[in-house]
Protein backbone atom coordinates (compact mmCIF):
# COMPACT_ATOMS: atom_id res chain seq x y z
CA UNK A 1 0.00 0.00 0.00
CA UNK A 2 0.94 3.52 -0.93
CA UNK A 3 1.63 5.86 1.71
CA UNK A 4 0.77 9.45 0.82
CA UNK A 5 3.42 12.07 1.65
CA UNK A 6 2.29 15.39 3.01
CA UNK A 7 4.42 18.27 1.36
CA UNK A 8 3.90 21.70 2.64
CA UNK A 9 4.13 23.71 -0.26
CA UNK A 10 2.60 27.02 0.86
CA UNK A 11 3.26 28.59 3.89
CA UNK A 12 0.43 29.74 6.44
CA UNK A 13 0.95 33.44 5.81
CA UNK A 14 0.71 33.11 2.03
CA UNK A 15 -2.75 31.11 2.54
CA UNK A 16 -3.97 34.00 5.09
CA UNK A 17 -2.89 36.36 2.18
CA UNK A 18 -5.28 35.17 -0.33
CA UNK A 19 -7.73 34.43 2.12
CA UNK A 20 -7.28 38.25 3.14
CA UNK A 21 -7.56 39.19 -0.26
CA UNK A 22 -10.48 37.50 -1.42
CA UNK A 23 -12.55 38.88 1.31
CA UNK A 24 -11.42 42.13 1.18
CA UNK A 25 -12.38 42.08 -2.77
CA UNK A 26 -15.63 40.52 -2.11
CA UNK A 27 -16.27 42.95 0.58
CA UNK A 28 -15.55 45.83 -2.00
CA UNK A 29 -17.30 44.86 -4.91
CA UNK A 30 -20.61 44.48 -2.36
CA UNK A 31 -19.94 47.82 -0.97
CA UNK A 32 -19.20 49.07 -4.27
CA UNK A 33 -22.35 47.83 -5.95
CA UNK A 34 -24.33 49.27 -2.48
CA UNK A 35 -23.08 52.31 -3.29
CA UNK A 36 -23.54 52.70 -6.85
CA UNK A 37 -27.20 51.43 -6.42
CA UNK A 38 -28.45 53.64 -3.51
CA UNK A 39 -31.14 55.35 -4.50
CA UNK A 40 -32.89 51.81 -5.64
CA UNK A 41 -31.78 50.61 -2.07
CA UNK A 42 -32.81 53.55 -0.31
CA UNK A 43 -29.91 54.95 1.14
CA UNK A 44 -29.91 57.37 3.27
CA UNK A 45 -27.09 60.05 3.25
CA UNK A 46 -25.35 58.83 6.52
CA UNK A 47 -25.82 55.31 5.33
CA UNK A 48 -24.14 56.53 2.25
CA UNK A 49 -20.83 57.96 4.44
CA UNK A 50 -21.05 54.42 6.67
CA UNK A 51 -21.07 52.31 3.02
CA UNK A 52 -17.61 54.61 1.62
CA UNK A 53 -16.25 54.64 5.18
CA UNK A 54 -16.45 50.68 4.65
CA UNK A 55 -15.23 50.77 1.53
CA UNK A 56 -12.07 52.66 2.46
CA UNK A 57 -11.18 50.37 4.95
CA UNK A 58 -11.72 47.36 2.77
CA UNK A 59 -9.23 49.55 0.48
CA UNK A 60 -6.80 49.94 3.24
CA UNK A 61 -6.85 46.61 4.12
CA UNK A 62 -6.28 45.25 0.78
CA UNK A 63 -3.50 47.63 0.55
CA UNK A 64 -1.99 46.88 3.92
CA UNK A 65 -2.47 42.79 3.24
CA UNK A 66 -0.49 43.80 -0.31
CA UNK A 67 2.49 45.52 1.37
CA UNK A 68 2.80 42.37 4.15
CA UNK A 69 2.80 40.28 1.23
CA UNK A 70 5.75 42.14 -0.53
CA UNK A 71 7.79 42.66 2.49
CA UNK A 72 7.43 39.53 4.45
CA UNK A 73 9.27 37.31 1.88
CA UNK A 74 12.36 39.04 2.28
CA UNK A 75 12.13 37.98 6.21
CA UNK A 76 13.89 34.94 7.32
CA UNK A 77 10.82 33.43 8.70
CA UNK A 78 9.28 31.74 5.68
CA UNK A 79 10.24 28.85 3.73
CA UNK A 80 8.05 28.40 0.53
CA UNK A 81 7.01 32.54 0.15
CA UNK A 82 9.48 33.65 -2.45
CA UNK A 83 10.22 33.67 -5.71
CA UNK A 84 13.04 31.33 -5.57
CA UNK A 85 10.64 28.89 -4.14
CA UNK A 86 9.00 28.20 -7.77
CA UNK A 87 9.93 25.23 -9.37
CA UNK A 88 12.55 25.76 -12.37
CA UNK A 89 10.51 26.75 -15.67
CA UNK A 90 10.97 23.98 -18.37
CA UNK A 91 13.41 24.42 -20.86
CA UNK A 92 12.26 25.55 -24.08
Amino acid sequence: MNVLKPYSVWDANVRAFHWINLLCVLGLVAVGVAILNDAALGVSNDEMILLKTVHVWFGYVLALNLLWRLVWPSSAAHTHAGERSYPEAAAS
